[in-house]
């Protein structure tokens, strides 16, 4: 399994690397199961992709059925928990990752990073390009869940931060190691999620 996701009401999601051309897609588990089930378009189904290795899944924090995943340079998105998914006409990179976080009651601005850049959109809408964003790759990606105008990407340059919906980005590295001058890569990244 590549990537893992939970949603609100405990359904964990699991993304699948395909191997020789075969395998690969989303595959979901039922709160409290032990029954893992193939689901949408990226599963192993007769009448779907089955070659799709899944980079990254995130699911919406607002709303529990709307599920994105990224594989093989696509975004997939479902509303239907899983059951049923769409591929987005927003190509990315490789080895993309994927972050939600909660704008409003009712809106999520999603964050996608990939081997060619960084993308966000307000609920899957229309994707926009920051115009200062992290140099070349990004590895990993997670929005504060306190405050979704704040996001970080790893880089293999190190972190880069946003505090404004995804527009513009800037690095945030010291204290970071840095080997022969150069901030290491950041492979993952994580927020504590405070009480309010």
């Amino acid at each position: 399994m590549t990537a893992l996701a939970f949603d609100s009401s405990g359904n964990l999601y699991a993304g699948a690397s395909a191997l020789n051309a075969t395998g690969g897609g989303v595959y979901k588990l039922a709160s409290g199961g032990t029954t893992w089930v193939p689901t949408g378009p990226l599963a192993n189904s007769s009448s779907v992709v089955t070659t799709t290795t899944v980079d990254s899944i995130a699911v919406d924090p607002i709303v529990a059925s709307t599920v994105y995943a990224a594989g093989s340079g696509n975004l997939y998105q479902s509303y239907t928990g899983g059951a049923s998914w769409t591929q987005l006409s927003q190509a990315v990179g490789t080895s993309a990752a994927i972050a939600v976080g909660k704008a409003t009651l009712t809106t999520s601005t999603v964050y996608v990073g990939s081997s060619s850049g960084l993308i966000h959109s307000t609920n899957g809408g229309p994707w926009t390009a920051p115009t200062t964003p992290p140099p070349g790759a990004v590895i990993a990606i997670v929005a504060d869940p306190n405050n979704v105008m704040t996001a970080y990407a790893g880089t293999p340059t190190g972190v880069y931060r946003t505090t404004n919906g995804g527009g513009t980005w800037g690095a945030v590295n010291t204290g970071i190691p840095t080997l022969g001058g150069v901030t290491v890569p950041v492979t993952s990244l994580a927020i504590y999620a405070r009480p309010r």
